[in-house]
């Protein structure tokens, strides 16, 4: 649905090819097709060629690899927009703290596993594979949380959280005392509120 007049990049063998998801305007639909959603087998890439030798000599072939063309956005001046930002900053912050440790030559009373994992909308998977494997007596997650001051969400239920006032820290029942004490302490010195 996000498809048409995205903007992408062809991976071909002579180099990336630049295009647009093709999509006819509503007001130009008629019939059957004025309701038509795009999917997969009704979309078209355009690339601005005029037959299909003019794609073949651009290095265009059935199976090439078409990635969005997206970058890092900063809005307002304050807050990043990008796509999966979520694992991508969690990760950054893990890479940090890894690189804070091993500068400050910390020396740790125990193993520490940094992992950066995906497809946690899917069912965990990543995690899942590498917490059957390492087996840790505690998990710390690095994620994010959704604003609950934009449309359509609710601060009741999803917690009071708003964007520019720093990380939440959230725990559950299911969090080891120790491990929860900790995190309050933290979040009481850092100023934080947890949810």
């Amino acid at each position: 649905m996000i498809a048409p007049s995205k903007r992408v990049n062809i991976h071909t063998d002579k180099g990336i090819v630049k295009g647009v998801f093709g999509w006819p305007a509503i007001h130009v639909r008629t019939g059957k097709d004025a309701t038509l959603a795009p999917s997969i087998e009704n979309i078209f890439l355009d690339v601005g060629a005029s037959d299909k030798k003019e794609v073949e000599e651009m290095g265009i072939h059935v199976g090439c690899v078409v990635t969005f063309e997206d970058g890092l956005t900063k809005l307002n001046n304050k807050y990043y927009a990008g796509r999966a930002l979520d694992n991508r900053m969690g990760g950054f912050c893990i890479a940090e703290v890894a690189r804070l440790l091993k500068e400050n030559k910390k020396e740790l009373p125990f193993g520490l596993y940094i992992v950066n994992a995906v497809q946690e909308e899917v069912g965990l998977r990543g995690a899942e594979m590498i917490a059957n494997t390492i087996k840790p007596n505690v998990a710390i997650v690095t994620d994010v949380c959704h604003d609950t001051s934009t449309p359509l969400l609710n601060a009741k239920k999803e917690g009071d959280v708003k964007g520019g006032k720093g990380p939440s820290l959230t725990f559950a029942p299911a969090v080891h005392n120790k491990l929860l004490r900790l995190i309050r302490d933290v979040a009481q010195k850092m100023k934080y509120l947890c949810n």
